[in-house]
């Protein structure tokens, strides 16, 4: 009969887990590595929950096993766009958790006696790196949106990053000094805004006449398909940073215009070409 210690049950799932999501999260959204820590915790307890009580075990189809992780992935991204998380998740436990195990039974049976489990927890650490640089590959070759890319910048001493695209129909300029300018998703740094410049912003959308913070604020003309010309609220942003595929471009400042409108599921930011040639 084998014997599973709850405690060295708990420590291997917690470790794994860090690696699952931590390597998920490279793939998919960044997320903080106190929400990996915690979403790590939650799944190595609820792991756990199988051996103090078995009958979980004999749910049909492994119901257990199938909705284990949903709260974990919940807390790391949120309900939205739960399903596509979900398989991330789900393909970098089966690659990780599935090449590390076979490591540990192949190096038992060619070993004869059982390994070292820090040596386990190091293959798992080795695998999940190369399992990041597989899938990434993989998805630059096959999957990459040709003006997908990722930028980053300092909003009034906030690091921000977010995804968008390098939009060619994107021609905005600022009125005089005709800086390119990047277009956010106004909800996406709404958080990092002051009241006032948010009430200032509100007023502009709504076409009111207004004088205030013009000193630190620009207005940028626009003019879309199907939408009447009109003004978005244009700030200075610092040390920006776009990602897009294998390159990156690095610009100290630029202005980001703020739009309330989101222009695709997923996507929050329009990138001037200029900032890519």
């Amino acid at each position: 009969m084998q014997i599973i210690y709850i405690d060295v049950l708990f420590l291997i799932n917690f470790i794994m887990d860090i690696f699952i999501f931590f390597t998920a999260s490279l793939l998919y959204k960044r997320v903080s590595f106190k929400k990996i820590f915690l979403a790590s915790f939650i799944a190595a307890v609820l792991s756990c929950m199988v051996v103090i009580f078995p009958n979980l075990e004999k749910l049909p189809f492994n119901l257990y096993y199938i909705f284990l992780p949903c709260i974990p992935i919940i807390l790391l991204y949120g309900k939205k766009n739960f399903i596509k998380a979900y398989i991330i998740n789900f393909l970098c436990a089966c690659i990780i958790g599935g090449i590390t195990f076979n490591f540990y039974y192949q190096s038992n049976f060619l070993f004869g006696s059982e390994i070292s489990l820090i040596l386990t927890i190091s293959s798992g650490a080795l695998i999940s790196f190369f399992t990041y640089l597989f899938l990434v590959s993989i998805r630059k070759r096959f999957l990459l949106l040709s003006g997908e890319a990722y930028i980053s910048f300092d909003l009034y001493k906030n690091n921000v990053s977010l995804k968008g695209i390098v939009d060619t129909g994107n021609t905005l300029y600022t009125a005089f000094s005709k800086e390119p300018v990047i277009v956010v998703y106004l909800d996406e740094v709404k958080k990092f805004l002051s009241t006032e410049l948010l009430n200032f912003i509100t007023e502009i959308n709504e076409g009111k006449e207004t004088l205030e913070l013009l000193n630190k604020v620009c207005l940028i003309p626009f003019n879309s398909v199907g939408c009447k010309n009109g003004l978005i609220v244009g700030v200075k942003v610092f040390n920006v940073r776009v990602t897009r595929g294998n390159k990156i471009y690095v610009h100290k400042s630029a202005i980001i215009g703020l739009s309330g409108q989101l222009f695709k599921q997923d996507i929050s930011v329009l990138i001037h070409p200029d900032f890519v040639n």
